[in-house]
């Protein structure tokens, strides 16, 4: 979202994830163009010293990010990152907790970032869109 001073404004979603425990910022850009990297380096610049709290966490650009061969899912591409990044964060944290060394548990992030171009596919984008129509339908029909 380029338009980053105005709620809603620009035509392209991205993600801009924090971890405290990898001391980083990683953008996942679907259709990686320049705008939306200064976009991402705006909006870090605007977080990090509230976020970070004077620890030195740099902002990684994924370069491994899948694209979308489309104009229109990168909103579905951002909530397909979103879900898996977070699923694979509470399978390790279940595991941290079982330990009982739950501090420090970070996940290993280019290990993730490989994980997702070998099944983020255009082909998986449409299954997932196809799925939230079903789901937005379907609540709709229940209210």
């Amino acid at each position: 979202n380029t338009a980053v001073e105005a709620a809603g404004g620009g035509s392209h979603w991205t993600l801009l994830l924090y971890s405290r425990s990898a001391s980083s910022f990683r953008h996942y850009d679907s259709q990686s163009n320049r705008s939306s990297r200064a976009a991402a380096t705006k909006l870090y610049r605007a977080v990090h010293k509230a976020l970070a709290a004077g620890r030195d966490c740099p902002l990684v650009h994924v370069e491994e990010m899948p694209q979308q061969q489309n104009g229109y899912d990168c909103g579905v591409y951002v909530l397909m990152v979103t879900d898996s990044l977070c699923s694979s964060a509470a399978r390790s944290w279940s595991k941290t907790a079982r330990t009982r060394s739950g501090m420090g548990m970070s996940l290993d992030f280019p290990a993730e970032e490989h994980r997702l171009s070998t099944w983020l596919t255009p082909k998986a984008v449409s299954a997932f869109r196809a799925h939230l129509l079903d789901l937005v339908t379907e609540l709709r029909q229940r209210h």
